[in-house]
């Protein structure tokens, strides 16, 4: 359900969009990649060799899911291989900080005000108005043979949506239980609850994840 504040033009959008209280999304949306200069040299940082990374060998405790086996019984999408599921080994660079029980308030890191700058200029080429953001991160998952998908899981234990921006044309299926997306590079999906990825074949996955409101 959407409630109708009327219009308004902020620096999210640059012509007068409808106001809502909460945007539902349907499956899998994709959105329009303006693929600015800002966007451009922005990805081409990321993909270059200066790019830091993290290493991260399991999803967030409020991912509902952690080592529980149990996971990949959620749903049954035809994309998904039950037998090979698992967690795939994960690198991270945080730009903006999940809230957590020890601190309630998403924490911005020193790569934000670039990776901000992105988001801003896919929701505002989108004509999307958000109330806030809540996490920001760059993934990248290398092709591992022991696992082909990761466990299904939900970013955040309260309402959100996940925007994905794909940065490498190396496949990964986003998948939903009535829905999945074979992205190409710069594609944008946005999409709601549940959901899973299978891990590349070959080459790095690599995509910047926001979850917002």
């Amino acid at each position: 359900m959407t409630i109708d504040f009327g219009h308004i033009k902020t620096e999210w959008t640059q012509t007068n969009v409808p106001v809502i209280q909460e945007r539902k999304v349907d499956g899998i949306e994709v959105l329009k990649n303006p693929k600015t200069e800002h966007y451009r040299k922005w990805k081409q940082w990321v993909l270059s060799n200066e790019f830091p990374w993290y290493m991260y060998k399991k999803q967030q405790p409020d991912s509902f899911h952690k080592t529980d086996q149990g996971s990949k019984f959620r749903f049954n999408h035809p994309k998904m291989n039950l037998n090979k599921m698992g967690h795939a080994q994960t690198f991270i660079h945080p730009l903006l900080g999940r809230p957590n029980d020890n601190e309630p308030f998403p924490q911005p890191l020193p790569s934000f005000p670039d990776g901000l700058q992105v988001v801003k200029e896919i929701f505002s080429h989108n004509n999307i108005r958000i109330n806030c953001l809540y996490r920001m991160a760059v993934n990248m998952v290398p092709p591992d043979p022991n696992v082909e998908t990761t466990f299904i899981h939900v970013d955040h234990g309260y309402p959100h949506l996940n925007m994905l921006v794909y940065l490498t044309d190396v496949g990964g299926e986003t998948i939903l239980e009535n829905d999945y997306h074979d992205p190409k590079e710069d594609d944008i999906i946005i999409f709601e609850g549940y959901h899973t990825h299978n891990v590349p074949k070959k080459d790095n996955r690599v995509i910047l994840v926001t979850t917002f409101f």
